[in-house]
């Protein structure tokens, strides 16, 4: 069930602002062409809301049964790890960064506010790392022991593939929010769907510095008190994945690495990676102790992958 964060004494107020459809469609086009790389957060969100007038947030729960099944993998490249102040002994190197080191925006991140970026596979978050052939990246697989009900949000436009694991739920959630609309308005139901859909759209198309994107991720992680992650397609795999921004506070508190995985990249395509993985770390009492990768290990996470027999 989809629940939407409108809020209903502004909600009717909000609706009446909207003229026609082609007037909105003409202020959505004015909003993408606006140059606001210089423009505060404040300035932004007036922006967003001069031009589309309403912000159809909305959001899903998922029984711990479900989100304790998924598991999320994250990449840091050790060109980003400055080893004389960080220990590769540690899980906190692999999680989110400090707020004080994002000093420009993310996609789901507004400058020096921190998210835990991850991937729905472990491809898709090794094509999200720009890494280069030589470079070295730490994979981390993630698992989930959420001991409650979690709440999470979509910007999946229904224009992805319907190969991605993730399509059937987003047209659910575009379809309950299609059926939200014509329940609360009659004659205004078609601007709210296409609301949904400009911003689902903004996570496809929106090139740095993410002004639009950032700004709403940051307020449905940020501002409401009840949002754990939110679910965006991968610009880097063209949509056949997605990519997850999770709250750190809900990271603390129910995701825990399984283990880590140091990788040499050794050869770059167009839409592939070769890899070789060196070794595993695994948490063992207070420290990730690291070794050769077993076997099975490989064959779990890396069918196509190649060992270094001797460690790296």
């Amino acid at each position: 069930m989809t629940n939407p964060l409108t809020f209903e004494e502004t909600f009717y107020t909000e609706l009446n602002k909207f003229t026609t459809l082609e007037d909105l469609e003409e202020s959505l086009k004015k909003l993408i062409q606006i140059e606001k790389s210089e423009l505060s957060q404040a300035e932004i969100k007036k922006l967003i809301f001069d031009h589309a007038i309403i912000l159809p947030n909305h959001y899903s729960p998922l029984p711990k049964e479900v989100i304790n099944k998924l598991t999320v993998f994250r990449v840091r490249a050790e060109k980003t790890i400055d080893l004389n102040k960080e220990d590769l002994s540690l899980i906190r190197t692999y999680s989110y960064p400090n707020s004080a080191i994002c000093q420009s925006n993310g996609r789901a991140n507004i400058k020096y506010k921190t998210v835990f970026y991850c991937s729905d596979n472990q491809i898709t978050a090794l094509a999200e790392s720009n890494l280069e052939v030589g470079d070295i990246a730490y994979l981390g697989v993630w698992k989930k022991f959420s001991d409650r009900e979690v709440n999470y949000a979509t910007y999946i436009s229904t224009n992805i593939p319907e190969t991605n694991v993730w399509h059937n739920k987003g047209a659910d959630i575009y379809m309950q929010s299609v059926d939200y609309a014509k329940k609360y308005t009659k004659d205004k139901f078609e601007h709210l769907v296409r609301l949904q859909k400009f911003f689902s759209d903004i996570f496809l198309i929106e090139k740095k510095p993410y002004s639009l994107s950032s700004w709403v991720a940051n307020n449905i992680l940020y501002e409401y008190n009840m949002v754990d992650f939110i679910v965006y397609p991968s610009f880097a795999t063209e949509h056949y994945s997605c990519n997850l921004a999770i709250h750190p506070n809900y990271v603390e508190n129910n995701l825990k690495l399984d283990c880590v995985f140091k990788l040499l990249i050794t050869g770059k395509t167009k839409g592939s990676l070769n890899i070789s993985v060196q070794k595993s770390g695994k948490l063992t009492g207070t420290a990730i102790i690291w070794r050769i990768p077993t076997q099975d290990e490989i064959d779990q996470y890396f069918p196509h992958a190649i060992p270094i027999k001797n460690g790296g």
